[in-house]
């Protein structure tokens, strides 16, 4: 049986988020939270027993956590679930790098963190799960440049880019946005 899934000790971000929008857009001197995958179950490649956990935490020994190519050093707070750490002036926006100081293995799946302030007058429009279709509202309420961040959730609707935004979620393991045809005059 292949395996398909990251090895064993591989840390996975689950969520990244600064302190005002659930999402991760920080400002210098904010924190930004960083949640991980932790524990979980994945096809057995050797096939008995069906399922088995894998480690997809940030590890128990403190390791590097970086925005781009800047290395976060200040406030950190470390654990194999979570990493808090103030974000310095000067840190530009980026992906978002763990790597684990007990095996040295890295991030594969990254989020990019937005520091802001945002330029000229784009602003930050959050987005929570609800009915309707909240993705698609704050798209076409939207201007050229802001910045629409997906809290985590799973979204039921079909999104149409049709301005110049940027479309950010939480985590590739806490945002889904499954495009359903909603509504449906779509």
């Amino acid at each position: 049986v292949l395996d398909c899934e990251f090895p064993a000790g591989t840390p996975i971000i689950r969520t990244a988020v600064g302190p005002a929008y659930n999402g991760p857009y920080v400002e210098p001197g904010q924190t930004l939270v960083v949640t991980s995958v932790g524990s979980m179950q994945v096809p057995n490649p050797a096939g008995s027993p069906t399922m088995i956990d894998r480690d997809y935490g940030f590890g128990g020994t403190p390791g590097t956590i970086m925005i781009g190519d800047t290395a976060l050093t200040d406030d950190v707070a470390w654990s194999a679930g979570s990493v808090s750490v103030t974000v310095p002036a000067g840190t530009q926006s980026g992906q978002l790098t763990i790597t684990r100081g007990d095996n040295g293995l890295s991030t594969v799946v990254g989020v990019t963190v937005t520091v802001g302030p945002l330029p000229g007058t784009a602003v930050v429009r959050p987005v929570s799960p609800a009915a309707g279709t909240p993705i698609q509202d704050a798209v076409d309420a939207a201007q050229p440049g802001d910045l629409i961040l997906v809290a985590n959730g799973t979204y039921e609707e079909l999104v149409i880019l049709h301005k110049e935004v940027q479309l950010q979620g939480a985590g590739a393991f806490s945002t889904v946005i499954n495009a359903v045809k909603a509504p449906g005059e779509k």
